[in-house]
C-alpha cells in the first residue's frame, strides 16, 4: 500500500533527526544504544519462548540460518557466507538486547531527549557487538560514498568514540558484525529488497567487503 515495508503502531511525540542536518545527533544515537546493551536480555528471551517461540527467532543461530538458506542460493556470495560461517564468534555469556536495526533515523527525539526507538522488527538478544556492527555497516553502506574520507571517519569515530565512552568495544567481534550485516544487505538486494540494488551503494558494500574479508563478492 505505501510501497515498501511499514508498521502501524500509536503515535509518539517527537522528531526523527536526519544526521546529515545535524551531526550531533550521532553522539545521542550512539550513548542511547550503550545504554540498550546494557541491559540483559535473558527474561526477556525467556518470555518470547514462554509465547511458543523458538530460540532462533531472536538469537544468532536464527539469523546464521538464514544466512545460509537464502544466501547460498546465489553463486556469487557463496564464499562470503562460508566466511561468516567459519568465523562466527562464540555466544557472550549473558545476552543482552539488540534492537536489531539501530540507525538515528529510529530514533524519536524532543528537547533532546530520546522519547522512543521505533522499529524493532529485528529484535534480538545477544552480542551488543551484533548491534553496533550492523549499525557501523549501515553507516559504510548508505554514508561512506557520500563524503571525503576524512568527513567519514571523523564521524564513525565520533559514534563508536561515544559508545565505548560506556561499554568496551571488541573490534575483532565488531568487524565479523559489519562483514555480517554487509553480506546480508547484498542477500536482501538479491531477494528484493530495493535499497540494497542501488548501484553505488552494492558497489560500495563489494569493495568495503574485499577490502575487509579479501574475497570479492559478485551479485
Amino acid at each position: 500500500i505505501l510501497g515498501g515495508a511499514f508498521l502501524v503502531m500509536d503515535f509518539v511525540e517527537g522528531s526523527a533527526i536526519d544526521p546529515g542536518d545535524d551531526p550531533s545527533i550521532l553522539v545521542l544515537t550512539a550513548r542511547t544504544q550503550a545504554m540498550l546493551h546494557q541491559k540483559d536480555g535473558r527474561d526477556i528471551s525467556e518470555r518470547i519462548m514462554a509465547q511458543g517461540h523458538s530460540r532462533g527467532s531472536h538469537t544468532l543461530d536464527g539469523r546464521i540460518r538464514w544466512m545460509v538458506n537464502y544466501g547460498m542460493k546465489y553463486d556469487g556470495l557463496h564464499d562470503a557466507v562460508q566466511w561468516l560461517v567459519d568465523n562466527r564468534p562464540p555466544e557472550p555469556e549473558i545476552p543482552r538486547i539488540i534492537h536489531g536495526d539501530f540507525h538515528p533515523m529510529n530514533l524519536m527525539v524532543k528537547d533532546g531527549v530520546v522519547i522512543s526507538i521505533l522499529d524493532w522488527s529485528g529484535f534480538m538478544v545477544g552480542d551488543p557487538m551484533y548491534g553496533l556492527g550492523w549499525t557501523k555497516a549501515l553507516f559504510i553502506a548508505t554514508g561512506k560514498h557520500e563524503m571525503p574520507p576524512d568527513t567519514f571517519n571523523q564521524l564513525v569515530n565520533m559514534y563508536t568514540d561515544t559508545y565505548e565512552s560506556i561499554i568496551p568495544i571488541d573490534h575483532e567481534k565488531l568487524n565479523y558484525y559489519v562483514v555480517y550485516r554487509l553480506v546480508r544487505a547484498l542477500i536482501e538486494g538479491k531477494e528484493g529488497q530495493t535499497i540494497w540494488t542501488r548501484l553505488d551503494i552494492v558497489s560500495n558494500i563489494i569493495k568495503e567487503l574485499e577490502e575487509m574479508i579479501g574475497i570479492l563478492v559478485s551479485v
